[in-house]
């Protein structure tokens, strides 16, 4: 990338150092085609199956019970929601929506919220990749004196162990996620209550097969919108 392109994206000299290639923004979180017009709650509920299911098996995959992971996604779904919109913001599968950092091969450029300019942002080739990744992050986070196992790791540790999902976000929050403020508290209590609605509170019987049988059927509705 040339130095033109770095200045555009916005990167400081320190991350230029790292280097990344630039890949378009792709919309993953909904069908090829899709506008904002002929948005539907079905749309929003398969995206918000398939992200779960996707989670939960990452979580397998970290030994986390078959039960305890399905609710531990029902929470990180509902705060990928406030990340993503429901999936319309989902781009090149970066569900968590995280600025590129170095060790990153693949970034897209992105005006977030709060970025002045295009800021570079995390990209990824698969679901799994981009699940994976976003769980990493929430399972510790930065790295200080006071939390060596990272910044996210008490807010994890409360929510593997089956703590209540709002504290999870109140404590994530406050670790400085995002700023804190009681209506984003609220709004992801809300949105908590309707991703259970989309999923179910309790796994399906049939174990890791059912959930890929699942995952299969809602891919198949969010390629054709």
């Amino acid at each position: 990338m040339s130095d033109t392109e770095y200045r555009r994206s916005g990167m400081s000299a320190a991350e230029r150092a790292g280097g990344y290639q630039v890949v378009p923004a792709r919309r993953t979180g909904r069908a090829p085609g899709w506008d904002k017009d002929h948005e539907t709650r079905a749309m929003q509920r398969a995206w918000v199956v398939t992200r779960h299911a996707a989670l939960v098996r990452d979580l397998l995959g970290r030994g986390v019970p078959f039960e305890r992971a399905w609710a531990m996604a029902i929470a990180i779904v509902a705060h990928y929601v406030r990340e993503c919109g429901w999936g319309r913001a989902e781009w090149n599968y970066s569900v968590g929506n995280v600025r590129w950092t170095r060790g990153y091969p693949k970034a897209h450029l992105l005006d977030g919220g709060d970025d002045a300019e295009p800021r570079p942002y995390r990209a990824f080739d698969t679901l799994a990749e981009g699940v994976a990744d976003a769980v990493r992050l929430a399972m510790g986070g930065p790295k200080n004196d006071a939390h060596p196992n990272g910044i996210y790791a008490p807010a994890w540790a409360h929510l593997l162990g089956g703590g209540d999902p709002v504290r999870w976000y109140d404590m994530l929050m406050r670790a400085g996620w995002h700023p804190w403020s009681q209506k984003g508290l609220d709004e992801f209590r809300n949105i908590l209550g309707t991703v259970r609605g989309y999923v179910g509170t309790k796994p399906p019987a049939g174990g890791a097969a059912a959930l890929a049988a699942l995952l299969a059927g809602m891919v198949l509705v969010m390629m054709v919108g």
